[in-house]
């Protein structure tokens, strides 16, 4: 480090002792003139590249953005066929037997109201005086209201028919969770079931005369509305809504699902991933009978807008007309299925405003102010204009007293240029605090250069891997919480499983269902490849089957259903999983399974101390749409345990090369037949681990193990 001090003072010394006072006079205007040439030239070339840059990815992040919400929208539209699919059939079967059911002026009185009725966070209830409270639901109980002039005794077979839906509301809400505001089922001859069960409703309220009933029933599939304000609790909601027929084909109602504005919008997720100052809306069109046009905007804010002429305000909305005329240069855009980018000035400031479409009359839109582009090339030009100005005093003064002072004015040159040293310093301080934004313009032509040039290169490549590392974290601790959190209690068994990826996520999955009191579904199955895109495909697999397994059918039936769906979402890129589906009964010591390409598990008997294996045909799932699986039964004897493991338990190989095989596995169930179904997990885990002598292992490893009490 001495040395280079050394050498670069005494270069200095060498150039300002040589140089004569005309040619520094020269270089003065030279330099001069080019700074400010070559700052300008620097500076519009950046606000143009940049501008482009940011230009698409904003497009880009609004696309991927509306593709999350249409996977969240085909979401509820698949939870929406399943309401209407089960209305349709309690409607056309006999009426179940009479039960208690609680009308919505029930629960506005506690002594009427159900048992479990209690306050919740998720509804909150705008009053009149604009004060928040939270409104009082029942999750046990739907509500029915009837329309005015309708008499209880004409439509209770109607009432006790929509009260068998009760579980499938449970159902779909317990999957969807917060995501899902109301569930609800409105006949034509005027009975509402609505859930969670609630009261609060407006005097004389029919539900035929709501907008979500109306769209439904004149057009007769599912239709996403524009926004309205919820009778009850005065929240803006977005609704999806499907019209019910009976078996002639008579519409015979309209089911529909609430959602809240705010789990639609994603506006946390958008501003984590670009910045705080980036907005994100809804904004859709909807067309009215007698060919006007709605235009309707949301955001997360409570200022949420819906424009058309005055006729067409939606109930009590509040209008802001100045956000009507800074969308006005978007709608011309919004062509069905277009998705880009327009500049335009929204609320006084110049923006650029990229769209992409949910479906064909409602986009997801990102507003980004441009400042985000200019701030960089501005703060590019005035640095270049700094160093001009520097550089005319050096000029000015070396002019002066270069013959003479040459010394000195060397001295005072590499006191300057230490002060760069410094601030190369100050740069690595920077990152090492976590500003990945900085970089070093300074250019030496010497070996210090090489410092700077590799500084400015590892920056942004330090950046992606913090930024991959802290998504692969998240998506970690997201597939972790897929998975069960505790074993099963099952009367007559001891069940236990676990899971351990080779990295961060995987592509093996386990899982317990419980089906009805008594049966319990038990899920191995492990995705082609692991990692990220394998994981994604677990998590697909695992909500179609959530849904599927809940309904009627065959365990071969539901693995077909399950089948079909992935397929069609796996045929272009030749993704598969496997699978072992077992549904085991307490009371009949019976499993009935179904093997789809997956390893057949190992069965123990420690009376007889015999191995077989439970075998059966299948194809794994995802290969085959018309493929039907066939399922295979056999009676559990007390004492008999079930191995059901992925392949990554006997493929695993040693620093040999030498796999675990089936026979060491073996050979572990059988000298710890005696202990508890967890400790014979964790003995398994042990020595897999123990034997490949590494870190991670080289795939995935699951395993559930099964005990007959």
């Amino acid at each position: 480090m001495f040395g280079y001090h050394i050498k670069l003072r005494w270069k200095y010394f060498t150039i300002l002792f040589i140089a004569s006072l005309l040619p520094m006079l020269l270089v003065a205007v030279v330099s001069d003139r080019g700074s400010y040439r070559l700052g300008k030239a620097i500076s519009d070339k950046t606000m143009q590249e940049l501008s482009e840059t940011v230009n698409r990815e904003i497009v880009t992040v609004t696309q991927n953005y509306a593709t999350i919400v249409q996977r969240e929208k085909a979401s509820v539209e698949f939870a929406l066929g399943i309401i209407t699919r089960e209305a349709e059939l309690a409607l056309a079967s006999p009426p179940p037997e009479p039960r208690k059911v609680y009308f919505a002026e029930d629960f506005d009185d506690p002594a009427t109201a159900p048992v479990d009725i209690m306050e919740s966070p998720i509804h909150e209830m705008y009053g009149d005086d604009g004060s928040i409270q939270m409104k009082k639901v029942s999750f046990m109980e739907p509500n029915f209201v009837l329309a005015p002039g309708v008499d209880h005794h004409t439509v209770q077979a109607q009432i006790d028919q929509l009260s068998s839906l009760t579980p499938t509301f449970r159902m779909i809400l317990n999957q969807f969770g917060e995501e899902i505001y109301w569930l609800y089922v409105g006949l034509e001859q005027g009975v509402h079931a609505a859930y969670p069960g609630h009261g609060g409703y407006p005097d004389k309220w029919d539900h035929r005369d709501r907008p979500w009933y109306q769209w439904a029933k004149s057009r007769g599939n599912v239709h996403w509305g524009p926004p309205i304000v919820d009778a009850t609790t005065k929240r803006l909601i977005l609704t999806a809504s499907s019209a019910i027929f009976d078996r002639e084909g008579v519409l015979a109602g309209v089911a529909g699902i609430d959602l809240m504005i705010p789990t639609i919008l994603l506006q946390k997720e958008v501003r984590s991933s670009l910045s705080n100052s980036v907005q994100s809306f809804l904004v859709g069109r909807e067309s009215m009978p007698g060919g006007q046009t709605i235009g309707w905007i949301l955001s997360q804010t409570r200022d949420n807008t819906v424009f058309g002429t005055r006729e067409e305000k939606l109930q009590a909305l509040k209008i802001l007309p100045q956000e009507e005329n800074d969308f006005a240069p978007l709608w011309p855009h919004l062509a069905p299925g277009s998705s880009g980018s327009v500049e335009m000035v929204f609320r006084g400031v110049d923006s650029l405003c990229s769209f992409a479409p949910i479906s064909e009359e409602m986009y997801f839109v990102l507003i980004a102010p441009k400042s985000l582009v200019t701030r960089l090339p501005e703060e590019v030009g005035a640095s270049f204009e700094q160093f001009a100005r520097g550089q005319d005093v050096i000029f000015l003064v070396a002019m002066g007293v270069v013959l003479l002072l040459a010394a000195i004015i060397a001295f005072l040159v590499s006191r300057s240029n230490t002060k760069n040293v410094i601030s190369m310093v100050g740069g690595f301080k920077k990152l090492e605090q976590g500003d990945f934004s900085v970089r070093l313009a300074i250019r030496y032509d010497d070996e210090r250069d090489m410092v700077i040039h590799t500084f400015n290169q590892i920056v942004p490549k330090l950046e992606d891997q913090l930024r991959m590392s802290k998504e692969l974290a998240f998506a970690k601790e997201v597939q972790q919480s897929l998975l069960p959190h505790k074993n099963p209690q099952l009367t007559g068994y001891e069940i236990a499983g676990q899971s351990i990826y080779c990295e961060e996520t995987g592509g093996d999955y386990y899982d317990f269902i419980p089906i009805d009191q008594g049966r319990l579904a038990i899920v191995v199955g492990d995705v082609s490849g692991h990692g990220v895109s394998s994981a994604l495909l677990m998590a697909t697999v695992r909500a179609q089957l959530m849904q599927r397994v809940l309904l009627d059918g065959s365990s071969a039936k539901k693995l077909d259903d399950v089948n079909k769906q992935l397929c069609r979402d796996t045929e272009e890129n030749g993704n598969f999983m496997t699978m072992f589906y077992a549904e085991i009964d307490s009371d009949q010591k019976e499993m009935v399974w179904v093997r789809a390409g997956h390893d057949p598990p190992i069965l123990y008997d420690p009376r007889l101390d015999q191995f077989r294996e439970l075998k059966g045909e299948g194809l794994a799932l995802g290969v085959f749409a018309e493929y039907e699986y066939e399922q295979y039964c056999d009676t559990l004897s007390p004492g008999e345990i079930i191995c059901i493991p992925t392949d990554g338990i006997w493929e695993i190989t040693n620093p040999a090369g030498e796999m675990f095989g089936k026979d060491r596995l073996k050979a572990i169930i059988r000298e710890n037949s005696q202990v508890t179904v967890d400790e014979l997990l964790s003995t398994i885990i042990t020595q897999v681990k123990s034997f490949c002598a590494a870190d991670k292992p080289d795939d995935d490893i699951t395993l559930v193990v099964i005990r007959v009490l």
